[in-house]
């Protein structure tokens, strides 16, 4: 735990109340929440839900961003499971306002398979669809960062109607010796879904 961490912590203990909490501790927007989320400490999440509960969870960074995108994109599982039972699809469903990434793509983008399937299960499979302002999904930023594992899943998943929102992610992969990826994504081309 780092010492503005600790330094938050000791605020919430001595003065304590659901104001400070909810207090939003950098010019961004950046709530404490958003910081222990992000670096994976359960014991403060669940000491931040008792002074703030579910407001505390759906704060939004001002790009739009909620606590839930960096605990995605890090693979912090339990933190992950924690706040989506504490802030539901709504949570699940938040996107960042400008470029329209959201924690399912994040997730994807860094190989984080438990979290992927853990949003899909809470109901953000139609995250999976999604494209950012960019154009890029869930499936291109796996398939790119070569995480096999996440494309089998998100091939899986979301079949040809995902493979067609991304038609020359096959290629680019093949372009950057991703070989394995390249051929995960020929066999879901050639629509051999059952061979993943």
């Amino acid at each position: 735990m780092s010492m503005q961490e600790l330094d938050i912590a000791r605020m919430l203990l001595i003065k304590g109340g659901q104001e400070l909490a909810l207090l939003r501790q950098r010019a961004d927007g950046t709530s404490c929440m958003h910081l222990a989320a992000g670096a994976g400490h359960m014991h403060m999440v669940k000491l931040l839900l008792n002074f703030g509960g579910r407001d505390l969870v759906m704060l939004r960074q001002h790009n739009g961003t909620s606590c839930l995108f960096k605990a995605a994109a890090r693979g912090h599982v339990a933190v992950v499971d924690l706040l989506i039972d504490v802030g539901g699809r709504e949570l699940i469903m938040m996107e960042n306002y400008a470029t329209g990434i959201n924690c399912m793509y994040l997730a994807a983008q860094h190989g984080q398979l438990e979290v992927v399937k853990i949003i899909v299960r809470n109901g953000g499979r139609e995250l999976l669809m999604r494209k950012c302002v960019a154009g890029r999904t869930c499936l291109s930023v796996s398939a790119l960062r070569g995480h096999v594992e996440v494309v089998k899943f998100l091939l899986q998943t979301g079949g040809r109607e995902l493979l067609a929102l991304t038609p020359k992610v096959g290629a680019y992969c093949s372009a950057r010796g991703l070989v394995e990826v390249s051929q995960l994504l020929a066999k879901a081309e050639a629509d051999e879904f059952h061979t993943l």
